[in-house]
């Protein structure tokens, strides 16, 4: 089966063609990628304004002003160690993290890349924490 695209006007076969819900794009995947690539390089601030109000909202259902309040109530520092976020990407300090419950789904707070992964790698276990702590005392 074969379907035209609208912004190449070229047919194709459909698997060059994304799937969106129950039906496929308009567009091809070639014509969706071009697109997208000449937006970010265009104005890569406001793509990455983009993505991050989509995947604060997909992964932890809350808004950009939802995210600033939380930010502001915290004072701008991570909730658990109270220092800025430090870390670096693509030349920009990284925003602090949202972390959430993984069995609740509730977002807790804002953490900085420190943090954040070392609650991960505790797997959120206080005995494994507090471990840890009675560790460090012993030393």
């Amino acid at each position: 089966m074969d379907k035209k695209c609208i912004r190449c006007r070229e047919t194709k076969a459909v698997d060059h063609f994304s799937k969106r819900k129950d039906r496929l794009q308009s567009w091809c995947k070639s014509c969706a990628n071009a697109y997208s690539k000449n937006r970010v390089q265009e104005n890569p601030k406001k793509h990455y304004a983009s993505v991050r109000k989509w995947d604060l909202q997909y992964k932890y259902g809350m808004t950009l002003e939802q995210y600033s309040e939380m930010f502001s109530s915290q004072g701008g520092v991570c909730a658990v160690c109270k220092r800025p976020e430090t870390a670096v990407l693509h030349g920009v300090v990284k925003r602090l993290s949202v972390d959430h419950c993984h069995v609740t789904g509730l977002n807790r707070g804002l953490l900085c890349s420190r943090c954040n992964p070392m609650l991960g790698y505790a797997e959120d276990n206080i005995e494994t924490l507090e471990a840890a702590i009675a560790y460090l005392r012993s030393y």
